[in-house]
């Protein structure tokens, strides 16, 4: 059909939009399914501007955070257009996102890229933003060259101009809002003069920084909720919205003759000003009225005939009406009724967007038109009431309508309107029907190329996928995907091919890239320098012919059969021979048929590769192939290369059968000078560098062959019986001469190399004596190759029936030292042919030789194919801080301690915010004072943890020291290794020293930790029973009981305002509703509801109100948002005094968070808390021992069984017998009042020592009035040799017979290993006394006994640490405690574990269907360590078997570094009191303890390991019943641990909840039975820290409790106590006389004496500036200390003194202030 001059075509479209939208088709499914784009700004976007300062931070709270934003804005493929990062990073985000749109819409359009380079293609970008530019403008030391055109609108157009060459016009328009419609206004106008044949047009828009958000605010234009309600009676304002939109522009015409698809037509446009109004930002009516009318004139369209107007229809109270009435005046008047103007406006869906929100309209009704149907406009739910829609011939389109028919083509209206007052209307009209003659495509199974293309070989791979999702969802042509990938996009520099028939091959090869793995029907390559001259041609010689050549291509190649029958009639004249035919029939028996079947495929596969789109570069052949290159470079004409090769076949028939040839790996001159004596055989073919066919007489070339065979040559015979290029041509080559003397050769089209001249650039002419070198003269076909490599070229191809010479090309690039060159070949033999030239094709395209791929085509059009797969890194402008980091203070309203945050990347990274903290600045709207002292509430605190983890659940929360608020103080919250930690530091605490160093980092207290779980967990949601809760609390209480009960024991105000609506009661538990946010003026945080759980929780325990302060939390986690309204269940657990659970719940009951052991600790003096590694960890001394002179009853007798030997040794007249069973038969033989004494023979291994001792206590159970038990071991104390390690089991076990059997114990005696016999005297002393001790050793004259006593002096070594790059090992490592043990290795830089239990874990592939919880729980340890960036390595190994170990924790085996460190925490447990032990049970609990201790002993000798960690246990020490053989194993680690001096045995108590040491009711009994307690896992990894500096190697780590009726203190722990020792005050005041500095100096020193003498230090060890907290002080010593002090100094001190005064020096100066009558007491205390 005509068209109009004036007509312009949109024939490409792209975006990016908000909702994730990346593609036209994207938008419209968002349109049509009027999906609502709106979110919250993302939470980096404007961090910057919240860090700088306080004030900014509340601006930016008061921001509407609301509107249409995109996800990413600062990932840019910055490779993808050659742009460095640093460029990429100072240009505006607007110009990375319009460059890449821009190539997005030409890939739309079909249009490649690079074809405009150098035209007049023009270039219009509305923008209005300059966010990115006034923040790189503003900061003034780092303005750089660049700095200017990163941060220019300008550059918005130009770069893109700039990056793809185009020279037409390129210019940014900012009209504001109308921005995107004048430019693209003016790019018709520059099409319609003939400036620019075409035009990329659009807009963009981005919100980078929060300032024009903010102007908008001001202005009140902005809607709260960010949403725009385009012509809605609720319109309320705008909300903003960001994108980028690009149309690709021609004449018409153009267009139709360039086979261009087009989308839509702009018929006219009109652009205008509405001068002065009633204000710069007033709309005016009748500008509107007149832009629209203008259009329709400009266009030649009646207004009528427009059926839908895309409005501006921003969704403002003022706007909306006057918009309405302009389009009614327009568009609404003249229409039938039954079919007024639809409008609407995509504001409503993705926002406004400013610059780019005209042509985000034009994209929407352009996709309208051509779907014949209108989207809805959303957010329209009533009309607005302010516009007359009675009979204003409109209507807003609510739902996906059809577009009207009215029989005339589809039309829409597009307006955009700038708030300065310029504002554009465009007129769009259907692509009305256009003939375009493509082929028919060959559908069904037809073998393409697929060519893929990227900037990288990610790129690629990433295509790939996104391309065989799109074809299976998609029901395309493939012949339509072929012609759009061959013609229609760009071929850039790495590239992969995929051969396919049909879809479904198709799509599963495309699978296949991602792979990077080579497959059939896959090539992939990247383009080499040099390729662009395209490819030499080679044509091979003979030796590549085969049965059954050509047979396919005649079938499927019509260029090939062409070339045959142009042969026909000349082979049939001059040899009889039908090319077709021969090939078909397979005739190949003699040389003449060969030789021209051979120049008869050659010439046929140049033609097919013609038909394939490739042309010679140049032509070089061998042989007889130099006659098909001769044709194909236009030297010969087909005719003259038929004759010529017809001749020369027939004179071969003369020499046929008389000759041979062979190659040979010597060069050509070696291969000359070995034949220089032999007559008959010569040189023949130069074939590369170090291969050389010789030729010559049949008989003598054969034997040549033997000989050089045997001096070790290769030599391989050619399959020939001519022996061309030597004597035997001789007689041929005159012939041959005057034969061809009537050809016609001419000057060539390309470059030849002659491969039978001296210089193969020879131009000599190719008559008949060049024809009849070529037959006699040496083939030089290396230098012909050597010379093209020298002019330039890269890539070649082997023109032939099977390559024969390619292999020979690449030996001259690897002597020449090319490996940028590629090497193709045609055919091969006994492979499908098209498939294989096809193949080839491909990897001639992927290293960069040009293909015109319309030569091959067959049909396709284009279709809109995934775009290019951009390979995003986010390149932003990383801003240092501005002066201190106290200007970036922590977001008050955010209810969190959240400063300036720094990130130290190293091993593992830490992370660190940094604040101020005042009164002024506290993070909670109301007042927290505790007995006087305003303190940060505990909800603040866990608020801050979870928004510094970024998840939802913490573990092991210990709130150890409140934040007082009583002074200004520094404030840091770390994030390292999985843990958190919130410290503070008063400003005078701070040391003087550089920046860094101790000093100058001193003073810091920790206040609160917390783990973070390594895997992300979200609270299960479950219900809460309502009514069950309702029937078990059945006492309803005053709703302010909470309240009121606190505030009568000094908790005065509430930190937040929730208000507690009912509450009940019942025994042990609360049930209550509460409003997080009464008045609603909070903003949506955990921190309130999570205050008023900890709250009422504090007040759940029976008994007269108690101040309680949450010690430490289990587990807490919270789900999604807080709820305003919950109901909380707080229950005591069972048998506790001091903890609680926790449920957190909306109104419904729906569970949103809970609070899992939940602990409370009294402020005067927490007994739980968390104790200091001072007062649990213990080494054994041994102290003198005198026994009683006079023992309680005579030794009647000794009977030793054991050891018989030494019986006679220490007392011929002592019973003996050998075993219990020989001492049960002497029963009748042995006193009541005798002593039976067990010694081992010596050199047994531990199971037997320990079983005699263990049977032979049973044995005597049995008995009615049986003697009493000791045991004798023989250098234990010492161990200094094996045999000592394996009697100490006797020691461990000794202890459990004394707790089972107190009455027939005696004790254990030790004597010297060197000479016991020397020590005989003093045992019957000492059985005759029965002293009451576990063990008495034995030392000449000297007796000792042992105690546990503190760890006393300074620590001389470091704590454990690891290496990043060894390898660490635990044993027993799947068990609960191991994993524990890992976890907190890991904490300590170990990056590869070694984790050995008794069974595997399953395989991977199964981990995600174990059912075992237990499983479960191991799979999820292991993951999380994992997801730490530890290598974490699991062996099913038994310990205890040496060659296993031994090859299963091989460096090799493990594929790790050697192992430097282990922790032996295997064991089995078997809890059976003694009668019901037996000596299997025994050895199985000992085995893995002591045989894999002693395995681990031999594997790693002392001084091999970092460290050795024996994990024993207490039990044996304390003698805990039903023990015997874990107490027997545990005895022998410490012994061990002795011997070799290198290790540590930690002797521990039980852990609370965990491993064989867990804590239970009858455990915690046995243990509180003896002043006892248990201990959590924190302080146990304390402790081992703390003992590991300490030169010892076995410590017992346990908890001991005051003293209470009915205790029994084994004799071990005499020593230890938690009495208050009485204080002698003075009746005199040594201070009375002392002012200001001496004051304060005398009472640093009476301080520190007090503080030091309690915690066990040196005072020269004490740092009265360091935070005693951190230097191990815990609360009772805390109360024990302040109890001193005021003895001391006569005055009363507050319970929450280390809150403020948390160093000896702050202290001392709060007693200098008391003391001089400064200060009055705080109430509490005054009180």
């Amino acid at each position: 059909m005509e068209t109009s001059r004036d007509d312009i075509a949109i024939i490409g479209m792209g975006c990016r939009l908000p909702g994730d939208i990346t593609s036209p088709e994207a938008f419209w499914n968002s349109l049509a399914g009027s999906v609502d784009a709106i979110g919250e700004v993302p939470a980096e976007r404007w961090a910057h501007y919240r860090e700088v300062s306080q004030e900014n931070a509340a601006a930016l709270r008061k921001t509407t955070g609301l509107g249409g934003f995109l996800s990413d804005v600062d990932g840019f493929d910055a490779t993808f257009f050659g742009i460095s990062p640093r460029e990429a990073a100072l240009m505006d985000p607007q110009q990375r996102m319009a460059l890449e749109v821009s190539w997005e819409a030409l890939e739309h359009a079909g249009i490649v890229p690079g074809s405009l380079a150098g035209s007049d293609t023009g270039v219009f970008i509305g923008v209005n933003s300059d966010d990115h530019g006034r923040r790189l403008l503003e900061d003034l030391p780092r303005i750089e060259a660049w700095t200017g055109i990163g941060s220019s609108m300008c550059a918005v157009a130009n770069r893109i101009s700039y990056v793809l060459d185009l020279h037409g016009p390129s210019m940014a328009v900012d009209t504001a809002c109308s921005s995107s419609l004048v430019a693209l206004h003016l790019a018709a106008q520059s099409l319609r003069t003939g400036e620019t044949p075409v035009a990329i047009a659009g807009g963009v828009m981005l919100m980078v920084a929060p300032g024009l958000t903010m102007v908008m605010d001001a202005a009140g234009a902005l809607a709260p909720d960010g949403r725009s309600k385009s012509f809605d009676a609720a319109a309320d304002g705008y909300g903003r919205g960001e994108g980028c939109g690009i149309v690709v522009l021609k004449r018409l015409a153009d267009a139709r003759r360039d086979g261009d698809r087009v989308l839509a037509v702009v018929r006219g446009s009109a652009v205008n000003q509405d001068g002065r109004t009633n204000g710069i930002m007033a709309p005016s009516r009748d500008a509107q009225e007149y832009v629209l009318r203008q259009a329709c004139r400009q266009a030649g369209v009646a207004p009528e005939s427009v059926d839908y107007v895309e409005a501006h229809g921003t969704g403002t109270r003022a706007g909306d009406p006057i918009e309405a009435g302009a389009i009614a005046a327009v568009y609404g008047t003249g229409r039938p009724t039954d079919r007024p103007c639809l409008i609407g406006s995509v504001k409503s869906n993705i926002g406004h967007l400013e610059a780019a929100s005209g042509i985000a309209g034009v994209i929407k009704a352009v996709l309208a038109i051509e779907r014949a149907a209108i989207p809805p406009s959303i957010n329209f739910t009533r009309p607005n009431p302010d516009i007359p829609w009675d009979g204003s011939g409109l209507r807003v389109v609510t739902e996906l309508t059809p577009w009207p028919s009215t029989g005339g083509p589809r039309r829409a209206g597009v307006s955009g309107y700038g708030y300065g007052g310029t504002i554009a209307h465009l007129v769009l009209e259907q692509a009305r029907g256009q003939d375009v003659v493509r082929p028919a495509p060959d559908r069904g199974t037809a073998l393409r190329v697929y060519p893929l293309s990227g900037a990288s070989p990610e790129s690629v791979r990433d295509y790939a996928g996104s391309l065989a999702d799109w074809l299976v969802a998609e029901g395309t042509e493939t012949a339509d995907v072929a012609h759009t990938l061959t013609r229609r996009r760009a071929h850039l520099g790495h590239r992969t091919a995929v051969l396919a028939a049909g879809r479904e091959e198709l799509v599963g090869r495309l699978r296949q890239v991602p792979l990077g793995e080579p497959r059939d029907g896959l090539v992939s390559g990247r383009v080499l320098p040099g390729a662009e001259r395209g490819a030499v041609w080679v044509f091979s010689g003979h030796g590549s012919q085969w049965i059954g050549m050509g047979r396919e291509l005649l079938a499927t190649e019509p260029a090939f059969g062409a070339a045959l029958d142009e042969l026909e009639a000349i082979c049939l004249a001059e040899m009889g021979v039908s090319p077709r035919r021969a090939l078909l029939e397979g005739d190949l028996l003699h040389t003449d048929r060969i030789q021209l079947l051979i120049f008869a495929v050659q010439v046929g596969l140049a033609r097919v590769w013609a038909a394939r789109g490739l042309a010679p570069a140049a032509v070089l052949g061998h042989s007889v192939g130099e006659i098909a290159a001769a044709v194909v470079a236009g030297v010969l004409d087909m005719a003259d290369g038929a004759r010529l090769i017809c001749r020369r076949s027939t004179l071969l028939r003369r020499v046929a059968g008389r000759g041979a040839m062979a190659m040979v790996d010597l060069s050509f001159a070696e291969a000359q000078a070995r034949l220089a004596a032999v007559d008959g055989v010569s040189a023949a073919i130069a074939a590369a560098p170090s291969s050389t066919v010789i030729a010559g007489d049949t008989a003598v070339l054969e034997v040549v062959v033997k000989q050089w065979t045997a001096d070790g040559l290769h030599v391989q015979r050619v399959n020939s019986d001519v022996a061309f290029h030597s004597h035997h041509m001789d007689p041929l080559v005159d012939e041959l001469a005057d034969a061809v003397r009537d050809l016609s050769p001419r000057a060539g089209a390309v470059p030849v190399y002659s491969t039978s001249l001296a210089d193969p650039r020879g131009e000599d002419p190719r008559d008949g004596a060049y024809w009849a070198g070529n037959l006699r003269n040496p083939v030089r076909f290396a230098d012909a190759v050597r010379a093209a490599l020298a002019d330039g070229f890269r890539a070649f191809v082997e023109i032939a029936p099977h390559p024969v010479v390619s292999y020979s090309i690449n030996e001259v690039l690897t002597a020449e030292g090319i490996a940028d060159a590629v090497v193709a070949h045609t055919l091969r033999r006994n492979r499908p042919e098209q498939a294989s030239l096809l193949t080839n094709l491909a990897v001639l395209h992927c290293h960069g030789v040009p293909v015109d791929w319309s030569a091959g085509e067959h049909g396709g059009g284009l279709v809109d194919l995934p775009v290019t797969a951009w390979q995003h890194r986010a390149h932003r402008m990383e801003r240092p801080s501005r002066g201190s980091v106290y200007t970036r203070l922590h977001d008050v309203d955010s209810h969190t301690l959240l400063g300036a945050s720094l990130i130290v990347h190293g091993t593992s990274s830490v992370r660190v915010w940094q604040t101020w903290l005042d009164h002024g600045s506290r993070p909670y709207p109301g007042d927290h004072p505790v007995q006087g002292t305003e303190i940060v509430p505990a909800a603040v605190l866990l608020n801050t943890f979870f928004a510094a983890a970024g998840g939802h659940t913490l573990t092991d929360v210990s709130l150890r020291v409140p934040v007082s608020l009583a002074a200004a103080r520094e404030l840091q919250i770390v994030h390292m290794d999985g843990t958190l930690r919130l410290c503070s530091r008063l400003p005078g605490e701070a040391g003087q020293g550089e920046a860094g160093s101790e000093e100058a980092d001193a003073g810091w207290l920790t206040h609160t930790t917390a783990a973070v779980p390594a895997v992300a967990e979200v609270p299960e949601l479950a219900a809460l029973p309502l009514a069950e809760l309702r029937s078990r609390c059945t006492e309803r209480l005053d709703p302010n009981f909470v309240t009121d009960r606190l505030a009568s024991i000094g908790v005065a105000a509430m930190g937040f305002p929730w208000r507690i609506e009912r509450i009940r009661r019942g025994p042990g538990e609360l049930f209550v509703r509460v409003l997080a946010d009464p008045d609603g003026v909070l903003p949506p945080t955990w921190a309130s509801i999570l205050d008023a759980a900890l709250s009422a929780a504090s007040v759940v325990f029976e008994g007269p109100a108690t101040l309680r302060m949450p010690a430490h939390i289990r587990r807490i986690a919270v789900g999604g948002r807080a709820p305003t309204e919950a109901v909380l269940s707080v229950r005591v657990r069972p048998s506790s005094t001091d903890t609680v659970d926790v449920v957190v719940a909306s109104s419904d009951g729906s569970v949103v968070a809970t609070l899992a052991g939940l602990r409370y600790g009294v402020l005067d003096g927490d007994v739980g808390a968390a104790a200091s590694p001072r007062r649990l960890v213990h080494r054994i001394a041994w102290r003198p021992f005198e026994p009683a002179s006079r023992p309680l009853a005579p030794l009647e007798q000794v009977v030793l069984v054991g050891d018989t030997g030494l019986a006679r040794d220490l007392a011929g007249a002592w019973l003996a017998a050998a075993d219990a069973t020989e001492l049960d038969a002497l029963r009748d033989r042995v006193a009541p009042g005798a002593a039976v004494l067990v010694a081992p023979r010596p050199g047994g291994d531990a199971a037997a020592a320990a079983w005699l001792l263990a049977a032979t206590a049973r044995v005597l159970a049995g008995w009615t009035d049986p003697p009493t038990l000791w045991c004798l071991t023989r250098g234990v104390r010492e161990a200094a040799t094996l045999d000592a390690v394996a009697e100490s089991a006797l020691w461990g076990l000794g202890r459990i017979i004394g707790g089972e059997y107190p009455a027939l114990w005696g004790g254990i005696v030790d004597l010297p290993a060197t000479d016991p016999l020397a020590s005989a005297g003093l045992v019957r002393r000492v059985l005759a006394a029965r002293p009451g001790e576990d063990v008495i050793t034995v030392r000449h004259t000297e007796l000792a006994v042992a105690r546990l006593e503190p760890l006393h002096g300074a620590p001389t070594r470091t704590p454990v640490s690891c290496r990043p790059g060894s390898t660490y090992l635990v044993t027993g490592g799947l068990g609960a405690l191991g994993l524990e043990v890992a976890a907190w290795l890991a904490g300590r830089g170990a990056r590869r574990l070694v984790l050995a239990g008794r069974t595997a874990l399953p395989p991977r592939t199964g981990w995600d269907r174990v059912e075992d919880p237990e499983v479960a729980r191991r799979i999820e340890a292991v993951r999380a360590l994992e997801a730490t960036g530890v290598t974490v390595r699991t062996v099913a190994l038994d310990i205890a078997d040496p060659a296993q170990a031994a090859r299963e924790l091989s460096a090799a085996s493990l594929g790790l570094p050697p192992i430097r460190g282990v922790v032996h925490a295997a064991g089995v447990v078997d809890n059976r009191l003694l009668p019901d032990v037996d000596e299997t049970s025994f050895e199985a609990v000992l085995r893995p303890k002591v045989g894999g201790a002693l395995v681990l002993h031999e594997l790693f000798p002392p001084g091999s390991l970092d460290f050795l960690a024996l994990f024993s246990s207490a039990g044996q020490l304390l003698g805990l019943p039903g023990q015997a053989g874990y107490a027997a194993a545990n005895a022998v680690l410490d012994a061990l641990a002795t011997h070799r001096g290198d290790a540590l045995s930690l002797g521990w108590t039980s852990w609370r909840g965990l491993g064989m040491s867990t804590s239970s009711a009858a455990i915690d009994a046995e243990l509180a039975a003896r002043g006892t307690g248990d201990i959590t896992a924190a302080e146990a990894f304390r402790s081992w820290e703390y003992a590991e500096r300490y030169p010892v190697n076995h410590v017992a780590v346990l908890r001991t409790i005051p003293r209470l009726p009915g205790m029994r203190r084994p004799p071990l722990l005499a020593e230890l106590g938690v009495e208050e020792p009485q204080v002698q005050v003075a009746a005199e005041t040594p201070w009375a006389g002392l002012r200001d500095a001496e004051l304060r100096e005398y009472l640093v020193h009476e301080v520190a004496t007090q503080v030091a003498a309690e915690m066990k230090l040196a005072l020269d060890e004490l740092d009265v500036r360091r935070p005693l907290v951190e230097m191990g002080l815990d609360s009772v010593m805390t109360q024990v200390i302040r109890g001193r002090l005021e003895r001391q100094f006569r005055v009363s001190l507050p319970a929450t003194l280390l809150w403020n005064k948390p160093t000896v020096q702050a202290i001392s100066d709060f007693l200098a202030e008391l003391l001089a009558g400064e200060t009055p007491l705080p109430p509490a205390v005054a009180a």
